[in-house]
């Protein structure tokens, strides 16, 4: 049942550094007879689009290596795909971010190698997935979460950290301070 395996990573995840670790991951989970297609990302929000493509192949498990984004963009996909139900698409993460605050909230070990061995057990837990609407005149946006959603401060901030990313998780810091 939990052999086959969608497996989206971001390496550019945690200022890049993820890019390095694909490799040994992808050598773990062939070590553990885990089966996987693999398809990374190229910029944000790929994610979505690899999360429709997957379950149009047939893939209910999904498995992402990055950070919380990362998640977060897994969960949009998984919620705006229509080719197979939502609470029959089963998604992990491998953290590989600069904060991971959802898998330490879920109580996922940081380490891939340990991660990694939530795929071969049979524990599930169901996530509450948050929903705004974002709506500006006729046209209306629908957004999906499951960390946190922000406005005003947060929002600008979120728009300006991208070219600080590289700080690692002073980015955040400094880029309040440099705006």
């Amino acid at each position: 049942m939990y052999d086959n395996w969608y497996v989206i990573a971001n390496s550019f995840s945690d200022s890049g550094k993820t890019k390095k670790s694909i490799p040994k991951i992808e050598k773990a989970l062939i070590k553990k007879g885990v089966n996987y297609k693999i398809s990374l990302t190229e910029k944000a929000g790929d994610e979505i689009k690899m999360v429709a493509n997957a379950t149009r192949l047939g893939y209910n498990k999904i498995l992402g290596i990055g950070g919380d984004g990362t998640a977060q963009k897994i969960v949009a996909g998984i919620m705006m795909q229509k080719n197979i139900p939502n609470n029959k698409v089963l998604f992990v993460l491998i953290p590989s971010g600069t904060g991971n605050d959802w898998a330490k909230s879920k109580g996922i070990p940081l380490d891939y190698s340990e991660s990694i061995k939530i795929l071969k057990t049979s524990k599930e837990a169901f996530q509450d997935v948050g929903v705004a609407k974002i709506i500006n005149g006729q046209n209306i946006k629908t957004k999906y979460f499951i960390t946190y959603s922000g406005v005003g401060f947060d929002s600008f901030m979120l728009k300006k950290i991208d070219k600080y990313k590289w700080l690692g998780k002073l980015s955040y810091l400094f880029c309040a301070l440099m705006n």
